[in-house]
């Protein structure tokens, strides 16, 4: 990410055209030609600037309610989109929200600016969920399931500077309860089926279509990309997504010593050890059978553990005292 944005920050110095790098790239927009494409409005998750670019910025949002008088942002927004926001850049204005993004949105909106966004998703916000996070207090938000990936280099330049627009866009009508039931039913067998084949290339490549056309992440969703990632040997993201879906206690804690046994296999013993510690801290779902078999793989790997940083493992063994 960073050999992008020094990349392409140097091509566009003095291009006024084009006022951000990012580094996101939202719902996984990828049919387009070269290594990045444009779009209306900055992404503002992992993303570089110049001067020039943040010049234009209006923290007060001095010309919001002509804005919104004007019905320009009506012109260029889906009705469900225009709605929602227009009422966060109105809370902004009027202080009730403390950031800084909407009023540089609006600032790059209103210049007619454009905002480079790579082929790949190439950043993560991993404060998604997290209890001392400010706005982002979503647990299923899809864009905390997003993956980052790395660019191919040298990059390939887009032919022409034209946004991919992701603005104007035809969205879906909303789906009942019982149509959403059935869609959820769907994917989840298309994922089971891919995974009884070991297609896990596909259930990855499902899983960002997902992201892309569903309303709403389901946890077995998460689940079984996690597991395609584990058997990509894409440790780090397999171990990541287990923790997080391991919040939820929807999935059974028995589904996740697949996880515990390949990272211990692979001598990954923090991922091992952070997954069976949140597996004992669901002590009212794990039975006794499954206590004595995970703290039975603690012991057999125990010259790699540190008591401290595993409480609910901790509890359940007794600490060796000193002599």
């Amino acid at each position: 990410f960073f050999r992008f944005c020094q990349e392409l920050l140097e091509k566009y110095r003095n291009d006024t055209r084009i006022t951000v790098i990012a580094g996101r790239n939202p719902e996984y927009y990828e049919d387009f030609y070269g290594s990045y494409t444009f779009k209306s409005w900055p992404s503002t998750w992992g993303w570089a600037t110049w001067k020039r670019s943040w010049d234009l910025m209006d923290i007060k949002m001095t010309h919001w309610l002509e804005v919104k008088k004007s019905g320009y942002l009506k012109k260029i927004f889906p009705t469900r989109d225009y709605v929602r926001i227009s009422n966060e850049y109105t809370s902004t204005y009027e202080g009730k929200v403390d950031t800084w993004d909407y009023q540089f949105q609006l600032a790059n909106i209103l210049n007619h600016t454009l905002c480079v966004i790579p082929k790949i998703n190439m950043v993560r916000n991993i404060g998604h969920g997290h209890p001392d996070a400010t706005h982002t207090l979503d647990l299923l938000s899809k864009a905390r399931f997003m993956l980052e990936y790395e660019m191919e280099f040298p990059m390939v330049h887009p032919k022409i500077i034209v946004p991919y627009d992701d603005i104007n866009v035809e969205l879906k009508p909303r789906l009942s309860d019982s149509e959403l039931m059935k869609e959820f039913q769907e994917r989840e067998k298309k994922f089971k089926d891919m995974l009884n084949v070991r297609d896990y290339d596909g259930v990855i490549n499902y899983f960002k279509d997902t992201i892309k056309n569903v309303e709403r992440l389901q946890i077995p969703y998460i689940y079984y990309f996690a597991f395609a990632c584990l058997m990509k040997n894409d440790y780090e993201h397999a171990a990541s997504l287990a923790e997080d879906i391991l919040q939820f206690n929807v999935i059974s804690p028995q589904s996740f010593m697949v996880f515990v046994n390949v990272f211990l296999g692979q001598q990954h013993f923090n991922e091992a050890f952070t997954i069976l510690d949140k597996i004992l801290g669901r002590v009212s779902t794990v039975d006794n059978r499954i206590k004595s078999e995970l703290l039975a793989l603690v012991k057999e790997n125990s010259d790699n553990f540190s008591y401290e940083k595993y409480p609910h493992i901790s509890k359940l063994i007794e600490i060796p005292t000193a002599e």
